[in-house]
């Protein structure tokens, strides 16, 4: 519901902001400011164009606040919106890689709906020993589900906004969570108490990601910075900008000697993890990036953009191998390899989930959520199950079996 009353909000204030002519307000708005805010009014619809509702929210307010700074005076210009062009961009180079065949198969395979949020399910995920699901909402709430019951055993409270998404630590004892608030905050996981609130980020912490030996957590946010944080201390040891645009995902490699952040600038950045520096850049989608996962054997990555592309990367030379695409080439909002790394799983904001072989081999569609938008997914630690959640405010346990 709230989605719906957000696309109303922000299409009416796109047709209400007072942008002007230059020669209506050549008095009070300098020509520069008024290009600016025409420039962002393009992008936010190019945004909700694409459905990216948060992106066209933050420009439109953007876009207000450059017109507030004017000296209005008695001039009350009659609302227009130019035909301000999207701003030109430099060619994305054509990728020129296998597609592979989008699964035909369509199968509802759920096991257990883990409740429902009164708001999104943006994220998902097992714990380490794969007992515990945990589910992270737009509600504010982080919640955490005994799989072999269904039962809720604990909810993660303090948060003030969204909940983007959350990390264990490998022994499953300490969570981290990202947010819309700003903040990222540890949680002690038997007590589902907060020890920790990290505040360095100035606007929404999209994720978060523990090394494999939990010394550093990795964050990132719509501010355009990656942050790497000392566990001991709980203080930053480096911020990154090498990304141009919002930071939506971070991964560590399966030895912990890299780490991959995913942007809206298009691209993913490979990072060593101990000098911090990028080692390699990859670059083809033609859209926002928006997670990113490493395969087990830590030779590939595999993104997901809006572009309705997921593709497989090779590390060592930067190469895509093939591309993977959902139902109407709907956005891919998630993307997760399976533990034994031969399969290949996307969430497609058409709805579904869709699962192949690496090697491009289709296996299944699978079906069970009751809306268009599959924000996230996970396969379970013995990759017999996966975790889904979407839009419907419901988190689903799948098994992976299919009959075919």
């Amino acid at each position: 519901m709230r989605r719906l009353i957000w696309i109303f909000c922000i299409i009416i204030g796109i047709s209400l902001i007072p942008i002007a002519t230059v020669s209506a307000q050549d008095e009070t708005c300098s020509p520069q400011l008024i290009e600016s805010a025409n420039g962002l009014l393009a992008q936010a619809r190019y945004a909700l164009e694409t459905g990216d509702i948060i992106t066209a929210d933050t420009l439109i307010a953007a876009a207000q606040a450059l017109l507030d700074s004017c000296a209005l005076i008695d001039i009350l210009p009659t609302p227009v919106l130019t035909n301000t062009p999207f701003p030109t961009l430099p060619p994305t180079p054509s990728l020129n890689i296998p597609n592979a065949e989008t699964p035909e198969d369509v199968a509802n395979t759920v096991i257990f709906s883990f409740g429902l949020a009164t708001d999104d399910i943006r994220g998902v995920d097992f714990s380490p020993n794969g007992f515990y699901a945990l589910a992270t909402s737009f509600d504010s709430y982080a919640y955490l589900y005994d799989v072999e019951s269904g039962e809720q055993v604990r909810l993660f409270e303090g948060h003030t906004d969204w909940v983007f998404n959350g990390d264990f630590t490998r022994d499953g004892t300490v969570l981290a969570t990202a947010s819309a608030d700003d903040t990222i905050r540890i949680w002690d996981v038997a007590s589902a108490t907060t020890t920790e609130i990290l505040t360095e980020h100035t606007e929404n912490v999209t994720n978060v990601a523990f090394s494999p030996d939990a010394t550093r957590l990795v964050s990132t946010g719509q501010d355009n910075r990656v942050i790497v944080w000392d566990t001991s201390t709980w203080q930053p040891i480096s911020t990154l900008t090498d990304h141009t645009d919002w930071v939506w995902d971070v991964v560590y490699s399966p030895d912990g000697a890299f780490f991959v952040t995913v942007s809206s600038d298009k691209i993913a950045i490979l990072w060593d993890a101990q000098t911090l520096r990028p080692v390699r850049r990859f670059v083809g989608h033609t859209d926002v990036v928006i997670a990113v996962d490493y395969s087990p054997d830590g030779q590939f990555i595999a993104t997901a953009s809006h572009d309705g592309l997921a593709i497989l990367w090779d590390v060592a030379t930067g190469d895509p191998i093939r591309s993977f695409s959902g139902a109407e080439s709907s956005a891919v909002m998630d993307v997760g390899f399976s533990p034994d790394g031969q399969s290949i799983i996307i969430a497609s904001f058409a709805g579904f989930v869709h699962l192949w072989g690496v090697d491009g081999t289709a296996i299944a569609t699978y079906s069970g959520h009751t809306s268009t938008g599959v924000w996230a997914v996970q396969f379970s630690p013995d990759g017999r199950t996966f975790l889904s959640g979407a839009d419907d405010g419901g988190m689903l346990l799948n098994t992976v079996s299919i009959d075919r």
